[in-house]
């Protein structure tokens, strides 16, 4: 399904700040890495208090995303345990790109001398310190699993994709 995504209009010129500050050609990489930097933060934002009316610069999903809109989606509806059919999944994604603009530019501010080079490499060296530190979602006790009746597992798995 097509859709529109706008930034907040006060964040408009931001995105051309940002886009011509670290040197990325179009204004799309700017709301794409706004997107991704704001998730990477671990923080959960809300719809009711966080979100902005839009107005900004205008995205089509399929240029915003290409062919990885499902994966952006998937983040999202994981992070607010939704499913890919709820309305507000276009709202968190405004969300989440509103958020990250105001973080990366709060990176440059912060940093008067830095490049987008820079914050890349800043980024990048978070996430990987970080990953030592991610919990996992399900923990497997193998003291709680069922019995084994000693039959392996003959059957293929059914996949139930985009349940919650």
């Amino acid at each position: 399904m097509p859709f529109n995504i706008s930034t907040s209009p006060e964040n408009q010129a931001l995105v051309k700040r940002l886009t011509q500050r670290m040197d990325l050609g179009t204004e799309n990489h700017i709301a794409l890495m706004a997107l991704t930097y704001s998730l990477c933060q671990g923080h959960r934002l809300d719809l009711s208090q966080d979100l902005k009316p839009a107005g900004g610069k205008a995205y089509k999903a399929h240029i915003l995303f290409g062919d990885y809109k499902a994966y952006y989606i998937a983040l999202i509806c994981q992070r607010y345990q939704i499913h890919k059919s709820d309305a507000n999944v276009k709202k968190y994604l405004k969300l989440h790109i509103d958020d990250g603009l105001l973080r990366i530019h709060r990176f440059f501010e912060e940093n008067k001398g830095a490049s987008g080079a820079d914050f890349l490499l800043e980024s990048i060296g978070s996430g990987i310190y970080s990953t030592h530190e991610i919990q996992p979602l399900l923990e497997v006790d193998p003291n709680k699993m069922p019995p084994s009746k000693g039959k392996p597992c003959v059957e293929p798995l059914k996949h139930r994709g985009g349940e919650v």
